[in-house]
């Protein structure tokens, strides 16, 4: 008997999760299951203990697998994937895919706050553990100022914060390493 055959014969019995994956799992792995299209490197082993949602309308039989490459990266979301595998075939094709939130996000931050706040700083030459004074030049202690959480949130806050910054400062210069660099001498844009 095939390895489909069994599949077939699991999921008609209405087998348990473990056991319709481990068919599964021996099926992709011998190559009796094939995929049609993006797998997605989506390997064998990751069936096993991962999948949910089972569906059997013989000959086919669908389910999702959430995907974590994202979160690798910083993400909150997984990607869920929906594939359909034909068990007379064994053709598999993703379906659809969406996303799944799995972990919290980071509280949302208002850069524009933030950047009239570090405007008054500098402008009021007010003391402030953020904005660092030296030899005419400032520097924004951005990990103070807007502190890492994960990199595509803490990217986008910063990025959001130095276009806001920039607009309450035109005057002043922000190079790439946040040091601020009078672009007017003092004095000479209040004209």
């Amino acid at each position: 008997m095939s390895i489909l055959e069994q599949l077939r014969t699991a999921l008609s019995n209405e087998e348990n999760c473990s056991e319709v994956e481990r068919l599964l799992y021996r099926a992709w792995s011998t190559g009796e299951i094939r995929v049609s299209g993006d797998d997605h490197n989506l390997e064998p082993y990751k069936l096993l203990n991962r999948t949910e949602n089972h569906k059997y309308d013989s000959p086919t039989f669908t389910f999702q697998i959430e995907r974590h490459g994202a979160t690798v990266n910083g993400s909150v979301y997984a990607e869920v994937h929906t594939w359909q595998v034909d068990t007379e075939t064994g053709e598999a094709t993703i379906t659809a895919a969406r996303e799944r939130q799995i972990y919290p996000r980071a509280p949302r931050l208002d850069t524009a706050i933030l950047a009239k706040e570090i405007a008054a700083v500098i402008t009021n030459e007010l003391d402030d553990p953020r904005v660092q004074r030296k030899n005419g030049r400032l520097k924004i202690n951005i990990g103070a100022t807007i502190p890492e959480t994960n990199a595509m949130t803490t990217s986008g806050r910063r990025k959001r914060f130095r276009a806001a910054l920039q607009s309450k400062l035109p005057e002043w210069e922000i190079s790439r390493t946040w040091i601020l660099t009078r672009s007017t001498p003092k004095g000479e844009d209040d004209a």
